[in-house]
C-alpha cells in the first residue's frame, strides 16, 4: 500500500511535476531509487551530492527489521502533496532498485505527518535502540 507525491522540478519559467510512488518510513532519512532519479531526469535537473555517509538504514523487503543499504549520492527535491498547494525541500539519499519497493520513502521528520524525532533511532555499527 502507498500514496503518491508529485516533485517538482523547476527549469527556467516552467514547472515539471512527476508523480511518483511513496510510503512512510519509521526512518530518519528518505531515499529514493537510483533508477527513479534517472528515469525522470532528476539528476539532469537536480544537483547530486555526495552523500554524508555511505550506507543508510531501510525497512526490509523480506523480514521485520531493517537492511543497510548503500548509497551513492543525496539530491535535494521539492515534492507536495497532490491537492495540496504546501510544497517541501527533502533530501533524499539514493539507494538501489531492489532496495525499495516503491519509488520512495519519506523519513518520519520529512513526511510533515509524523513528530519529530519519533523514529526508530539505529546507530550505526551499534545495533538497534528504540527512541
Amino acid at each position: 500500500m502507498g500514496e503518491y507525491i508529485l516533485l517538482l522540478l523547476f527549469g527556467g519559467t516552467e514547472v515539471e511535476e512527476h508523480l511518483v510512488r511513496m510510503r512512510l518510513a519509521q526512518t530518519r532519512y528518505s531515499v529514493i531509487r537510483g533508477d527513479v532519479v534517472q528515469k525522470r531526469g532528476l539528476d539532469t535537473m537536480c544537483t547530486l551530492v555526495q552523500p554524508d555517509f555511505n550506507e543508510v538504514y531501510v525497512p526490509s523487503r523480506t523480514a521485520a527489521g531493517f537492511d543497510l543499504v548503500p548509497t551513492s549520492c543525496s539530491i535535494e527535491l521539492t515534492w507536495r502533496r497532490p491537492r495540496s498547494d504546501s510544497t517541501h525541500n527533502t533530501i533524499f539519499y539514493v539507494v538501489p532498485q531492489e532496495a525499495l519497493d516503491t519509488d520512495l520513502l519519506l523519513g518520519c521528520e520529512d513526511s510533515g505527518e509524523g513528530i519529530p524525532g519519533a523514529y526508530i533511532h539505529i546507530h550505526y555499527g551499534q545495533g538497534r535502540s528504540f527512541g
